[in-house]
């Protein structure tokens, strides 16, 4: 009797970079769908930069992204992708030996990008192993920004790709923002020089946390339980520290911190990108404490505050947010601040949906996130100290591509831009939804 031969398990190449937190989640999320439709794949993840051009290089790269993340340095965010060009240019070559090698080493049997450098290399690569290994390879690239004319890191690379090179490309992403008048065809074939059905529309590349939220609607009557995940005793203590000086009740435990949020309370959330912007993180918190006192609310508050890593004897964001709630002078009585470090999916994907308001940078994939499961207002923060409270100017004081994900959000879920300037009279109505502002000293 014949032995059935085992069957050779598929083995998936993606490509992703660590610059930011949306090409990682988009990998991520892609990893679990991959898994979730066959369990037996192998998953080989490389990092565009730091595992196939240069360790060293890859890293430093990342390091002056998420610093210039976290100071708000848009100038120099431009800088650097205004060079991809430049990086395709010089690492090209490379680029194109690397993947070439992993393929054929690997044995792969299916690539999936989650970011914008090195397109054509790797589509060369492509080509060159599909006529050694006989597999009918392509580059699946998700985008990983809402669609518009502002995706031009995305975009351009794709554009410049010959026809014959483009024909090797399966574009995912989902349906663009257009102007008026303004078919979708003619939207990809202006952007990406594709007509629209070479373009594959999918839903957004979500974790799990996420995807059980949407179309969820909210039950009004529900309580939820936060658990806060604290990674020293030092972070643990200075999150239960602030969370004391308002009433709200927390449980302790080793390594998390429980909270319950109550039906009635109003939920609000500052998360500035995955490295959040630490100066008007700050700001925001004052001027929340600011307009609470002020005001006189009497409904219970509830500020969830998400920071950066905290190590030990730092002067971190959380202990800056820490010492500003406990400096503060006639502190609001119903007021709650819940700073919190890194925190998983699960909490992240609650507190998006039962926020009554988020303060957000408008980065990919926390836009679809938002644009999937947020149930209450969406604030985007924007640099610029010139804007109005209606918004005008405030789209300048933010990245490209994030100017276009806020157009994106302000289209379809009704997104406004603030500044720490505006906040206070451009986000009155929320704290005072009844009452006029006119007269507020």
């Amino acid at each position: 009797m014949a032995v059935p031969l085992e069957k050779k398990r598929k083995k998936l190449l993606l490509i992703t970079s660590s610059g930011g937190g949306g090409h990682l989640q988009a990998a991520k999320a892609q990893a679990v769908k991959a898994l979730s439709e066959d369990p037996s794949t192998e998953i080989i993840q490389k990092d565009i930069l730091i595992d196939i051009v240069s360790k060293q290089f890859g890293k430093g790269f990342v390091f002056l992204w998420n610093s210039s993340q976290k100071r708000g340095n848009v100038k120099f965010l431009m800088f650097l992708l205004k060079n991809i060009p430049t990086a395709d240019f010089l690492f090209g070559s490379f680029i194109f030996l690397r993947v070439f090698y992993i393929i054929l080493k690997e044995g792969i049997d299916q690539i999936v990008d989650t970011q914008p450098i090195g397109t054509s290399a790797i589509i060369k690569a492509i080509k060159l192993a599909r006529k050694i290994s006989g597999k009918s390879l392509k580059l699946e690239k998700i985008v990983t920004e809402l669609p518009t004319d502002n995706v031009v890191h995305f975009f351009k690379p794709i554009k410049s790709l010959s026809p014959n090179d483009r024909s090797f490309l399966k574009l995912i992403s989902t349906f663009p923002l257009l102007n008026e008048n303004q078919t979708a065809d003619a939207f990809w074939q202006k952007n990406c020089g594709l007509n629209e059905n070479e373009v594959c529309y999918e839903s957004f590349p979500l974790r799990p946390s996420f995807q059980k939220y949407i179309n969820a609607k909210r039950n009004h009557n529900e309580r939820m339980e936060i658990k806060i995940c604290v990674n020293s005793a030092e972070e643990k203590f200075l999150i239960a520290d602030t969370i004391k000086k308002g009433t709200l009740h927390s449980e302790i435990y080793r390594d998390k911190i429980a909270i319950t949020i109550e039906p009635t309370d109003k939920v609000s959330t500052i998360l500035l990108g995955s490295q959040p912007t630490e100066e008007a993180t700050i700001k925001y918190v004052k001027k929340y404490i600011e307009i609470m006192r002020r005001l006189g609310i009497h409904e219970r508050h509830l500020l969830f505050v998400f920071c950066n890593a905290h190590h030990e004897h730092r002067n971190s964001l959380l202990k800056r947010v820490n010492s500003l709630v406990q400096k503060a002078d006639h502190y609001p009585e119903n007021l709650n601040i819940i700073p919190m470090c890194f925190q998983s999916d699960d909490v992240i994907a609650s507190l998006y949906y039962r926020s009554d308001a988020t303060f957000t940078r408008s980065g990919g994939l926390t836009a679809m996130e938002l644009m999937s499961v947020a149930q209450g207002q969406i604030w985007i923060h924007s640099e610029t100290r010139h804007g109005t409270i209606n918004g005008e100017n405030l789209g300048r004081g933010m990245p490209i591509w994030e100017r276009g994900n806020a157009s994106y959000l302000q289209e379809k879920k009704g997104a406004r831009f603030i500044t720490p300037e505006t906040f206070f009279d451009g986000c009155i109505p929320y704290f005072l939804p009844h009452v006029s502002k006119a007269g507020i000293v």
